[in-house]
C-alpha cells in the first residue's frame, strides 16, 4: 500500500517538475516581434475599411480587376446594404 502511495507521489512530482521546467524555458525564450499590433474598435476597423475602399487602384497594378474598381466609392459591404435598402423602397 506504501509503495503505491510512494510511487503516485514520485510521478505527480515528475509532473510538476516537467510543468515547472517548461515555465521557465517560456519565461527565458525571447518573443519576436514581426511588425506593429494596434489594437482597433470596430469603428476603427470600418473607418480602415472606408479610407482603404476609397484609395484609387493604380492603373498597372496587377490587383486591378476591371476599371470598375479604380471608380469604387464604396465598400462592398455599403453596397449590399444600399440594394437592400432600395429593395425595401421598392416594396413600399
Amino acid at each position: 500500500m506504501q509503495y503505491n502511495q510512494s510511487a503516485l507521489l514520485l510521478d505527480e512530482n515528475r509532473i510538476l517538475l516537467e510543468q515547472n521546467n517548461e515555465k521557465i524555458c517560456r519565461q527565458s525564450s525571447r518573443s519576436t516581434v514581426v511588425g506593429n499590433a494596434k489594437v482597433m474598435s470596430y469603428d476603427d476597423i470600418i473607418k480602415a475599411q472606408r479610407k482603404h475602399d476609397l484609395k484609387p487602384v493604380k492603373p498597372g497594378s496587377i490587383h486591378q480587376k476591371s476599371s470598375k474598381t479604380v471608380d469604387r466609392l464604396l465598400s462592398k459591404s455599403e453596397k449590399k446594404m444600399q440594394s437592400r435598402i432600395h429593395k425595401i423602397y421598392k416594396a413600399i
